[in-house]
Order: structure tokens, then sequence, then C-alpha cells
């Protein structure tokens, strides 16, 4: 493969991480640049808890979002201030359809 299919492998799996109504949902809820733990994303999403921290493995894996463990919560966070500038285009392109 060249450099340039593998840099779009890369950016393929980055957006792949970011191809679900779910993960979308996630991302849009500490979009002020605050910290939620795993548990109150599950509750806002009526999620279970399980399922919400499955939701966030792969972005975590991307760097898409970080996490910090803080007693016995973890505490998740949009890692790249882009991620939430990007966030605000899709919605933008929302209002405009």
């Amino acid at each position: 493969m060249t450099a340039q299919v593998n840099s779009h492998d890369s950016q393929s799996e980055f957006l792949s991480a970011l191809a679900s109504p779910v993960m979308l949902a996630i991302l849009d809820l500490p979009a002020d640049g605050g910290e939620l733990s795993v548990g109150a994303v599950a509750a806002r999403l009526n999620l279970t808890t399980a399922n919400a921290s499955e939701h966030l493995i792969v972005p975590g894996r991307q760097g898409i979002l970080s996490a910090r463990k803080a007693g016995t919560n973890v505490l998740c966070r949009i890692a790249n201030p882009l991620m939430t500038k990007a966030l605000d285009l899709l919605h933008r392109q929302e209002v405009t359809r």
C-alpha cells in the first residue's frame, strides 16, 4: 500500500469511530469541554453502564475521547477541542438541510 492509502486507512478508522448515532449523542453530552462519568452518560442516553462503556472504547483508542479515573468513577471528556468544532459543523449541516 502507498503512504497515501495508509493515511486514508487511518482517517477512515477515525471516522468510523464516529459513525454511530449513539456515539454522536455521547459526544454531544460533554460538548462544553466538561467531563461526564460513564454512569452519567448511560443515564442521560438511557443505556446500561456496560453499554455506554463499550461505546466509549473505540473513540478512546482513536484519541477522540480521553478518560481518567476519579475514585470509583471513570470520567470522560472530548480529548481534542477541534472535535467540538467538527461537531458544531455537523449540527450546522443538519440545520441547512
